[in-house]
């Protein structure tokens, strides 16, 4: 049985051995592991940006989901790599071995796309929250609930606009022309100012003049 690495693993570890090289701090596992004014919390969301930038992030999640389709020898291989090194781990551990994972095989598309993005992304981390998990759990409650309230609510003169969100210039789009027709419709004008209104105007004009 041959237990040795192919040739593409290889080159897989040669890329992990590059990154750590390139991207870890100087004089790292020494006194020099951090530039100085650099808190932990700052330094771990820049490597995890970088672990996302080079393709290092939720390996082993389906590449249409924002990972690699890492197979098990190449993340063998990098956790070896890593592990060499002592280099740190992502900072959103629980988000990316846990609840990632299972939104991707409980989750709706749309779901999975924008809760695995505030997951990968470092700047998009503090969008994210436990609860969203549960919460979704409900949706289709949810989603008959809203739909009673727009059947029951919406009329002619205050109507419901139901706004697709998936896509954010579009329902913004939507939104505004929403606004601007319903402006529209209200004809509004300036108001009138009649004689008697002039004529006390007039008087208040000279007033401050004088002053």
């Amino acid at each position: 049985m041959d237990l040795s690495f192919s040739l593409e693993e290889e080159r897989f570890r040669a890329r992990v051995r590059t990154f750590l090289r390139e991207n870890l701090p100087a004089g790292w596992g020494g006194a020099g592991g951090r530039s100085l004014g650099t808190t932990q919390l700052e330094f771990l969301r820049d490597w995890q940006r970088r672990l996302y930038d080079n393709g290092f992030l939720g390996m082993s999640w389906p590449k249409e989901y924002g990972g690699q389709g890492a197979s098990q020898i190449e993340m063998a291989i990098f956790n070896e790599e890593v592990a060499r090194l002592r280099a740190p781990g992502a900072l959103n551990v629980i988000g990316l071995s846990m609840v990632g994972p299972t939104l991707i095989s409980h989750g709706s598309d749309e779901q999975k796309k924008r809760f695995l993005e505030r997951l990968d992304d470092p700047q998009k981390n503090w969008k994210f929250s436990m609860a969203d998990i549960a919460e979704r759990g409900y949706w289709k409650d949810y989603q008959e609930a809203y739909e009673e309230l727009i059947q029951e609510t919406s009329t002619k003169h205050a109507p419901w606009h139901i706004v697709p969100a998936d896509n954010k210039w579009y329902s913004r789009l939507v939104v505004s022309a929403a606004i601007v027709e319903t402006l529209n419709s209200l004809k509004l004008e300036y108001p009138v100012v009649d004689k008697a209104k002039k004529r006390e105007l007039q008087q208040v004009r000279k007033l401050l003049v004088k002053e």
